[in-house]
């Protein structure tokens, strides 16, 4: 059997490049799209997360401010006696960057000089709900009358040496607790 010449067997040289040309392009989109779709999540997931802490923390806040007594502001600290008897100092800690309770209730605390984070401290928010990456803290403390103001408290990242309001995740320019007092 004769085979006619003009029988086309295969792919041509130019659709071979053609085809190659449109898979490296086709990878080129991949591989750049990837990344900038990674970087996009993270971004929308640490917003979420830090959206949760906040919310987290104003809740904590007010549970554990509002029925309290005794209340004293110092240094962006919050001395307070709680609902349970318990004495409370509520501070910024640097180093573990978080909100701590500390227990004062021994009479052997010195206040200044024992704000060390012990076995009697607590996170203000668990390190379940707190992201690793992430904290809270705030600029100042008010109280006027009962009403406790906690100033710029917002959320940022741990990482970051200098909380300003440029570098918070989350802004709270305000958060107000109504504390309602024995007898209301």
């Amino acid at each position: 059997m004769k085979r006619n010449k003009t029988e086309k067997a295969g792919f041509t040289l130019a659709e071979t490049l053609l085809a190659t040309l449109l898979l490296l392009i086709a990878s080129a989109l991949l591989v750049t799209g990837i990344p900038v779709a990674f970087r996009a999540y993270k971004t929308v997931t640490l917003t979420a997360e830090a959206n949760v802490l906040i919310s987290t923390t104003m809740t904590e806040l007010k549970d554990k401010l509002a029925f309290c007594e005794d209340l004293a502001i110092a240094d962006k600290k919050i001395s307070f006696t709680s609902n349970n008897g318990r004495q409370y100092t509520l501070s910024y800690d640097a180093d573990k960057a978080g909100l701590y309770l500390l227990d004062t209730t021994d009479n052997d605390y010195n206040p200044g000089k024992d704000d060390v984070y012990t076995h009697d401290s607590q996170m203000l928010v668990s390190d379940e709900a707190a992201v690793r990456e992430l904290c809270v803290d705030y600029s100042e403390v008010i109280i006027d009358g009962n009403v406790l103001t906690f100033k710029n408290l917002n959320v940022y990242r741990k990482s970051d040496i200098e909380h300003t309001e440029n570098n918070a995740l989350v802004k709270i320019p305000e958060f107000d607790i109504r504390l309602l007092m024995s007898g209301e």
